[in-house]
């Protein structure tokens, strides 16, 4: 009997233990298998970021090139309002010159022939203004005279009329 208890005592150990053990490899698995999801769920994350990234790096590149679209459609607006300024700013000291040309010839007129008819002086100062200046546009000339027109001589308001006959 002894070594039946014996032995049947070792067989209850051992099945304690089996039991035991089956447990164990039973929590194992469970664990196992959360890791191998969360190892799918990880790799779909990485997917994700990955896809991401490239995403990013292809807006990143179209950016660039529309910067660089916009900034040269900006660099030759900005170089066509220069020019545009200087020729503005060439016209003024153009139209700064006429003007004190007529005045100077309005002057003279007024000394050297007071009362005599001016459509000689006019015609003069009309063919010198088509070949000195590059525009034939007198509108800035008759603004000029226009905000001056009041107070002035018979003779300056000939000469205004004069300047509106030759647009």
């Amino acid at each position: 009997m002894n070594q039946e208890m014996l032995s049947l005592g070792l067989d209850i150990v051992i099945a304690v233990l089996l039991c035991a053990t089956i447990v164990y490899a039973y929590m194992l698995n469970k664990r196992l298998q959360a890791l191998r999801a969360d190892r799918e769920e990880m790799e779909n994350l990485l997917r994700k970021f990955y896809d991401a990234t490239n995403k990013a790096d292809a807006s990143i590149k179209g950016l660039k090139q529309t910067s660089e679209v916009m900034g040269g459609e900006l660099q030759e607006k900005i170089d066509k309002a220069r020019s545009l300024r200087d020729e503005i700013t060439f016209m003024l000291e153009r139209g700064d010159l006429l003007a004190n040309q007529l005045e100077g010839a309005i002057s003279a007129s007024r000394t050297e022939r007071p009362g005599q008819d001016l459509s000689g002086l006019m015609n003069k100062a009309a063919q010198n203004m088509e070949k000195k200046s590059k525009t034939k546009d007198l509108r800035n000339l008759e603004n000029i005279f226009t905000e001056e027109a009041e107070g002035q001589s018979a003779v300056e308001k000939e000469l205004l009329k004069a300047l509106k006959g030759l647009r």
